[in-house]
């Protein structure tokens, strides 16, 4: 959640724009507008950077969880390369 009130933060300051989930409309800034999507088939991409010596068994089943959510929903994707 503080990662998550840090980007409102930057958006608020005017610093971008953040897509977060409706629950995080308990964050409180002055500046801030939350915006719901309407379109329930809108997608955005995701990067996630991961620290060679960080990867866990727990980030490897994170990761094939969200294959198999890939792949049920024909969604193509780049399938990362364990170290």
């Amino acid at each position: 959640m503080r990662e998550m009130a840090l980007a409102c933060g930057f958006a608020a300051a005017g610093d971008g724009m953040v897509i977060v989930p409706a629950s995080a409309k308990n964050i409180y800034l002055t500046n801030l507008k939350f915006i719901p999507i309407l379109d329930q088939n809108a997608m955005s991409h995701v990067v996630m950077a991961i620290r060679k010596e960080q990867c866990t068994e727990d980030l490897k089943a994170f990761f094939d969880c969200v294959y198999q959510v890939y792949d049920l929903e024909g969604i193509q994707y780049n399938r990362m390369q364990y170290f």
